[in-house]
Parts: C-alpha cells; structure tokens; sequence
C-alpha cells in the first residue's frame, strides 16, 4: 500500500488495489451503525435492528418506522456494562434495547473457530439466552453443540432427531409431565421418534 502511494498508483474511485479483503458483506441498506468489538450492530432502512457476526445477521427488534416505511432511529452507541444498546429518535426519544456483550463475544469466537474461548464464555451467558446461542450455532452448523447447549427442550429434541440420537430424543419424552402425554403434540413427537427408529 504504501509502495503504491508513492509511485503514485492510486485511483480516485477505487483508492489503491488490494489494500483491503472483503470478509462480509451485508445485502441491508443500513442507515446506522456502530461496531462493538468484531460486530457489527446496525439499523436498516425498513427499521430493523440487527447485529452481524461473521456475516450472519441477527435481528434483535422491529423499531417504530415512518408513513413512508423509513426507520425513524438512529444509534447513540452501546454500553457494555448494562450490555444495551442505546437509539435516539427524530423527536430527541432515547430508547435502548439489550444486546449481551458475551452473546457476541461468544458468536464471534465460534466464527472464528475458536470453541476454548467460546466454552470459556459460556458461563457468563445467563441461561436464559442460552436458546438463542443455540439457535445461532445450529446456524452455522454446529448441530451437536446446539443440542448440548440449548435450553429448550422442543428444540433440543428438534435437534437429537436431526443428528440420530434416538436415545437422546426417547429421554426427552420420557420427561414429558403426565398430563401433557396425550396432547396432539406429544404424539407427533413419538410418531417421529417412532419412523426415525424404524429406519435404522
């Protein structure tokens, strides 16, 4: 780059050739933005709050828009230690909405690839967020993991299906409360478990 410079290889458009990789790229129009850490928390133009970790985007709310459909927000900035993220509107409103440092700490970890800091983050996640980590690394793939972390026993099940784990799904109802055992639902859940065992 700085060779370039200085012979004078620079493009008015383009800047200098090769300066920057693209890792992302996000199909959003986004009218605001901040970056916390390697995420990128942003607001689109129909009013969506999204964070992008790695590339894949989440979206956190759904925020009031104009008659014309255009967000009415901007981003303030975030706030790590009472992990929000802080939104201004045209009328000067302040709002905030939870956005948990660890969560993105965590995703950004698995992005890279790096499971030890992600285990290691994972105690700090409360467990009530622990669904949408799961849904996040069933995302990317992360199937098993997904399953061992969720805290949802649907998805969880969902999940031992997907992998084979007939054992893990045959548990699952077994702890099903005995007044809930002859609901609709209940018996699909068997008749899945039931066509899965035959195939094997």
């Amino acid at each position: 780059t700085a060779s370039a410079i200085a012979m004078g290889q620079i493009s008015p458009e383009d800047g200098v050739d090769g300066s920057f990789d693209l890792l992302y790229e996000i199909s959003d129009t986004v009218t605001t933005g901040k970056w916390v850490g390697d995420c990128f928390i942003y607001i689109n133009k129909t009013g969506r709050l999204n964070y992008s970790v790695g590339g894949n985007i989440q979206n956190l709310v759904h925020l009031d828009t104009s008659a014309a459909g255009t967000t009415k927000h901007r981003i303030l900035g975030y706030l790590a230690k009472e992990d929000r993220v802080y939104l201004v509107d045209k009328s000067l409103n302040i709002s905030s909405h939870k956005v948990m440092l660890a969560v993105l700490q965590y995703q950004t970890a698995v992005m890279r690839g790096d499971f030890d800091a992600a285990n290691e983050l994972l105690p700090s996640i409360p467990e009530s967020e622990y669904t949408t980590v799961a849904r996040f690394l069933e995302s990317q793939g992360f199937k098993e993991e997904a399953m061992a972390v969720t805290t949802d026993s649907d998805h969880k099940f969902d999940l031992a299906l997907e992998l084979g784990h007939i054992d893990v799904a045959h548990n699952l109802l077994d702890e099903i409360p005995e007044e809930e055992r002859d609901s609709t639902d209940t018996l699909a859940k068997w008749k899945k478990l039931s066509d899965l065992a035959l195939k094997d």
